[in-house]
This record gives structure tokens, C-alpha cells and sequence, in this order.
């Protein structure tokens, strides 16, 4: 009897250590997945700057006033020249986006045809996402120089970390810029849109799918490749005067299109 008991609860001993085993390999492969996952976020998401990263205030703190101040100023005038550029790409896509999260929310509310209504729901869910994208990661330099000379900057630690940031400003544009013309952004701008639109096509309204389709896609390039694509040539500029002990670098001929003094209009550019 009592061979027979104990051989009555082996197996559910069995199938517990097999479940055991079954969760913790599974929890372990959990964890490779997620660790795989997030290595591949850091490796997309890394703008890839050639060159030497930011200082640390440590670093920084190792310089001379004088050598802090030289790369202070050069960095300002740069924050500053980006400034109008990005001040109007990160603001103008914003309003942009939260337009249309807003007029979307507002539409579907009094609209009656269905695929109306589901049309006018997807092209606010995409400018909610817009818009949490650029609240969640705003645009590097926006403000210019302003966050620097914001700092406190009485003692020596404190103005190395105000070159620490300032760097940590120009490096992140540089990296946004960057990103501009790689394949992440845009892919994911093609495939989000295909996705809302796939909505619309499983409903077979195809007017609404290509609208949705074309148009947000388009105003998503648009915010991509209009991103400010200064700061990459500037964060160049800046380390090229670093390994020059602070001597300005020959002038860099440069091109492209931006706003007119004011942001009235958009004229071309050139630099040299």
C-alpha cells in the first residue's frame, strides 16, 4: 500500500518539477529574448556619431578655465546658428501632430458614417503617437545656448559642467540629424501608416486607406528628412577645434535650405 501511494504521487511530483522546469526555462528564454530586444533598440537607436563621445564634468573638470571657456564659447555660437532651424522643426511638428490627434478626436465624436469615423479615430491615434514621440524625445538645441547659461557657473566644477552639457547638447542633434537620413525612421514612419491603413482596407474602404495612407506617410517623411542637418558638420567642426587646442577650424563650405530671418518663408543657404 504504501509503495503503491508513493508511486500514485510520483507522478504529480513529476509533472510539478516538470512545470518547474518548464516556467524557469521559459522565464530564462523570456530573458534572452528581452535582453536581445534591447540590445537591438540600443544598436538601432544609436545615432552613431563618428568620433569621440560628450566629456563627462570629470573630464571636463581636469581643463583649464581657460580651455573651458574657449570650447564654451565656440559651442554657444553653434547652439546658437542651429537655433531658429530647430526651434521651428520641433514646435511646427508638434502643433503639427497635436492638430491632428486633435481634429481626428473631434471629427470621429460627430461623425455617423462608420468608415468616416474609423478613419477620423486612426488619424488621431497617429497624431497621439506623433506627439508623444516628440514630448518623450525633444529635439536636442531647440533652445539654443539658453540651457547653458542657465547653469550655475561660479566655480570651476561648476563651469565644467556646463561644457559638459553643452556638448551633450550638440552631440544628441548631431545624432537626431544622423538619424534623419538612416533606414530606422523611415521604415518605422512606412509600417505604422500601413498599419492604421490596414484597418481601413479590412473594412474595404479603400479611399480612406490610400488618404491615410499617403498623407500621413508624407507628413512623416517630411518631419524626417527636415529634421535640422547642421549639427552632424557642427559636431565635426567642434571636435576638429578640440584636437586643434582651441584653433578654429578652415571654413566649411556648406549648403542646404532653411527659414528666413524671423521664420517668415524658406530661402537657400550657403555657407563658406
Amino acid at each position: 500500500m504504501v509503495r503503491t501511494c508513493g508511486g500514485r504521487l510520483e507522478g504529480p511530483r513529476r509533472a510539478r518539477a516538470l512545470l518547474l522546469a518548464g516556467v524557469l526555462l521559459a522565464g530564462l528564454n523570456g530573458c534572452a529574448v528581452v535582453n536581445d530586444g534591447v540590445q537591438f533598440a540600443q544598436s538601432a537607436f544609436d545615432p552613431g556619431v563618428p568620433g569621440p563621445r560628450p566629456i563627462t564634468p570629470q573630464d571636463a573638470a581636469e581643463l583649464s578655465d581657460e580651455q573651458i571657456q574657449e570650447r564654451l564659447t565656440f559651442l554657444s555660437a553653434k547652439l546658437e546658428e542651429n537655433r531658429l532651424h530647430a526651434a521651428l522643426w520641433y514646435y511646427g511638428f508638434l502643433t503639427v501632430n497635436a492638430g491632428g490627434m486633435v481634429a481626428g478626436s473631434i471629427s470621429a465624436s460627430f461623425e455617423d458614417d462608420k468608415d468616416d469615423k474609423v478613419y477620423n479615430i486612426l488619424n488621431a491615434s497617429l497624431g497621439l503617437i506623433g506627439t508623444g514621440y516628440l514630448l518623450a524625445a525633444p529635439l536636442p538645441g531647440r533652445s539654443g545656448s539658453d540651457p547653458i547659461y542657465e547653469m550655475p557657473f561660479d566655480t570651476h566644477e561648476q563651469r565644467a559642467a556646463q561644457l559638459a552639457a553643452a556638448e551633450q547638447i550638440l552631440y544628441g542633434a548631431a545624432g537626431r540629424d544622423r538619424q534623419r537620413t538612416g533606414w530606422l525612421l523611415t521604415t518605422g514612419n512606412i509600417v505604422l501608416n500601413a498599419a492604421a491603413a490596414s484597418v481601413l482596407l479590412a473594412r474595404e474602404s479603400y479611399g480612406n486607406a490610400a488618404l491615410l495612407f499617403f498623407i500621413n506617410s508624407a507628413v512623416g517623411e517630411a518631419q524626417i528628412l527636415l529634421t535640422p542637418w547642421q549639427p552632424e558638420e557642427m559636431w565635426e567642426e567642434y571636435r576638429q577645434f578640440v584636437d586643434r587646442d582651441g584653433v578654429a577650424a578652415e571654413p566649411v563650405t556648406r549648403f542646404g535650405v532653411g527659414p528666413l530671418p524671423g521664420g517668415h518663408g524658406l530661402a537657400l543657404h550657403m555657407q563658406f
